[in-house]
């Protein structure tokens, strides 16, 4: 803003206050005395901030206040007093390079002599002009807050944002001025700042106006002004907050003419406002012209004057506190919308393909909305068409493909991404889709687990004819290609990428959620058991027959199989996936057939986090659900054994077929083997030296497999173990 309406403004704010207010000078440094480098006497300069001659002011000239951008000090003037003030007035000159940043500065103050400073008197931003070769003025009443106290300290805050450039500060004054009574009143903006999109349409801006009210019989008139630049801007309506809303109490009169603005708000009657606080108590509306470039303007407030609600109509005494707006108007811009901000594509065969309509909306009045590249971040869906225009009001068709491949498939997901000449680009909305029928997807589910095995399994036996779809997915051998035969060289190269995560080029397995099971009273319940001793248990309890079974959790370390309780048709694989940290278990019924409903304790060598996917093939190819019991941790072996004996052994011991041992017992020793539940299955005496155990429970019934522990016990003294039991 040109050096000219400053002065001009800052005459015009102030042109009633000459006439009703006794003016002093509180406090006024044009730093002349000072001897650089140092500062003036009373002055504290942090790092960075010194006196010096280059580039003399327009002002005074010779000395002035320096300070280097990349330093975050500050300097603070000596104390003066505001006893009495009931408006007061700072002014300085001040001058940057172009290098030095506009939100480099700001001026805070202090009410006790410079201890603390929690009044922000101009913002980063607003305390330094955009002109950068010649001084500029600033002029800005000062906070209410600071009005009448006896010891204010201005600091210059220079906060250290820019690295490089300077600010020169010089004549430095602030004018304070007594009024007759007493302040009782603030009007100001309630708000600093505010953006308005001009043009035609329902574009307006609100600037709400707020009252501080103290102690009077009330206030039943107020008067002020509000002035600005811009030619395009103009007021729209001033709309009464709720103290003034009844027309019948209030008479509100308001002339724009230009950029200037007089508002008059009268209370008939002995309608009157009594002490409080107002916010908003009135509304300007602004709207603008339509205006090809950004600009900036600045409302100002002033000439606030009030009449309390006497006969007389005494001075209410009403100042204006923050009495600038930074108004932004900008040019009409298109809007961009999406008919939604998520899409699914559903499941799509590989080697088909299906598309997903995106509509593209314009959403504004006047502005052509200009898409010009459309891109995705996952190659399966790809977009057509990539640009185009759409006209305000109108949309755009936009289709996304998805086609799935032989080795990418399952669960899909990424985003579409539209760069565009509207606000916040680019956009993006999120798709998602489902391939089925890749390498290994037997069942065409879109998943590659041990349901695709039990289905090898099947068509090795000649027991399940495949499709044409099933046999491009799971003709492995030899890899990648196939030989169009089923064997158990498709069943290998299948198992071992489903164990592992990954096929033998490295590509992964599709990640998917587990699968839901079947509907009905099936049901497998799964446990995971800390044993104690680096030894971890799985135990997989199921109440239907099954050909198989998949885990896959979370694991710190590659916790590999050690053995299944299981007998020796379950084929038993695991895999650690490093890069997902996961390890993978499979297990399987070779031959075809099913396990009899039981108990399997799968034993590994690390810990396993809750499993992220679970599944179990009953007899006839169905998922059956599977629910987690809370985990188990076991008691360890005796710490400390009061009782010397052997440990048991073979352990593990297959159940009615080995015969578990614990030799060189004294005659007599109680013997005891109960199950996980607490159960006693077995309970002997000695009658020589030594116990044994064939498996079989109280009625000669050979026990479930699983783990169970051995107590012994003589005279006073015990001794426990844990032995698995497998069938």
């Amino acid at each position: 803003m040109p050096a000219s309406i400053v002065l001009f403004l800052l005459f015009w704010l102030l042109l009633p206050v000459a006439a009703g207010y006794a003016q002093t000078t509180a406090f006024e440094e044009d730093f002349t005395g000072a001897v650089p480098p140092d500062g003036p006497a009373g002055w504290i300069l942090g790092n960075g901030w010194k006196t010096g001659t280059t580039t003399p002011s327009s002002g005074s000239g010779g000395n002035n206040l320096e300070h280097s951008g990349s330093s975050g000090t500050s300097a603070v003037t000596p104390g003066f007093s505001l006893e009495g003030a009931g408006l007061a007035t700072l002014t300085y000159s001040i001058r940057r390079t172009g290098s030095y940043g506009r939100a480099n500065l700001r001026v805070t103050a202090s009410i006790n002599g410079g201890v603390t400073f929690p009044i922000v008197v101009l913002g980063a931003g607003t305390a330094v002009p955009e002109a950068t070769s010649s001084y500029r003025d600033i002029s800005v009443p000062l906070p209410s807050s600071l009005l009448d106290k006896s010891s204010v300290a201005l600091r210059f805050e220079g906060l250290g944002a820019s690295s490089s450039g300077n600010i020169r500060i010089d004549d430095i004054r602030l004018i304070a001025y007594a009024t007759a009574g007493t302040v009782s009143g603030t009007l100001q903006f309630s708000e600093s700042s505010g953006s308005l999109i001009s043009g035609t349409g329902d574009h307006t801006i609100d600037v709400p106006l707020s009252l501080d009210l103290t102690a009077l019989p009330g206030v039943t008139g107020i008067q002020f002004d509000v002035r600005w630049l811009l030619g395009k801007l103009r007021l729209g309506d001033i709309v009464r907050g709720d103290a003034v809303s009844d027309n019948g109490s209030w008479t509100l009169r308001y002339d724009a003419s230009g950029g200037n603005l007089r508002v008059v708000l009268l209370g008939q009657g002995f309608a009157a406002l009594p002490s409080g606080r107002y916010d908003p108590l009135l509304t300007l509306q602004l709207r603008a012209d339509a205006v090809t470039v950004s600009q900036n303007d600045t409302l100002v407030l002033s000439n606030a004057v009030g009449a309390q609600a006497l006969s007389d109509g005494a001075d209410a005494g009403i100042v204006v506190g923050a009495a600038k707006y930074a108004l932004t108007v900008r040019a009409p811009v298109p809007i961009f919308s999406v008919s939604a901000s998520t899409f699914d594509a559903g499941d799509v065969d590989v080697g088909a393909s299906d598309s997903v309509l995106v509509r593209v909306k314009n959403t504004a009045d006047q502005a052509d909305l200009q898409v010009t590249n459309t891109t995705s971040d996952n190659p399966l869906f790809t977009v057509r068409p990539r640009s185009g225009t759409v006209a305000p009001g109108d949309s755009m068709d936009v289709y996304v493909t998805f086609s799935p491949s032989s080795t990418a498939f399952g669960r899909q997901q990424g985003r579409i991404f539209f760069a565009h000449n509207g606000d916040k680009s680019p956009s993006s909305v999120s798709i998602t889709g489902k391939g089925r029928g890749g390498r290994g997807d037997a069942e065409g589910d879109g998943s590659v687990d041990v349901m695709d095995i039990v289905h090898a399994i099947d068509f090795v036996l000649a027991r399940l004819t495949a499709t044409p779809a099933q046999v491009a997915a799971v003709d492995l051998f030899p890899f990648p290609e196939g030989d169009e035969a089923f064997d158990v060289r498709d069943l290998t190269v299948l198992s071992q990428a489903v164990a592992r995560g990954q096929w033998p080029d490295e590509v992964f397995l599709p990640m998917d959620v587990a699968p839901a099971g079947k509907t009905g009273d099936a049901i497998a319940h799964v446990e995971r058991i800390d044993e104690g001793g680096s030894r971890y248990v799985l135990r997989l309890q199921y109440d239907t027959p099954i050909r198989g079974f998949q885990f896959i959790a979370s694991s710190p370390a590659p916790g590999a199989s050690v053995y299944t309780s299981a007998d020796s048709r379950v084929v038993l694989e695991s895999g650690y996936d490093e890069t997902r940290g996961e390890v993978r278990i499979v297990g399987y019924v070779a031959d075809g057939e099913a396990l009899e409903a039981g108990i399997m304790d799968i034993v590994l060598s690390g810990p396993m986090d809750s499993p992220r996917y679970a599944t179990v093939i009953d007899g006839v190819r169905n998922r059956i659900a599977v629910q987690e019991r809370p985990p188990t941790l076991l008691p360890p072996d005796d710490p400390n054994p009061d009782m010397d004996a052997q440990p048991p052994y073979p352990n593990p011991f297959y159940a009615c077929s080995d015969i578990l041992r614990i030799p060189s017992l004294p005659p007599g020793t109680e013997a005891e083997i109960f199950d996980m539940l607490g159960r006693r299955v077995f309970r002997t005496r000695t009658e020589h030296s030594g116990f044994e155990w064939d498996g079989c429970n109280t009625s000669g019934q050979g026990v479930a497999a699983g783990l169970y522990i051995v107590r012994l016990k003589f005279e006073d003294k015990t001794r426990t173990w844990r032995v698995m039991a497998l069938r």
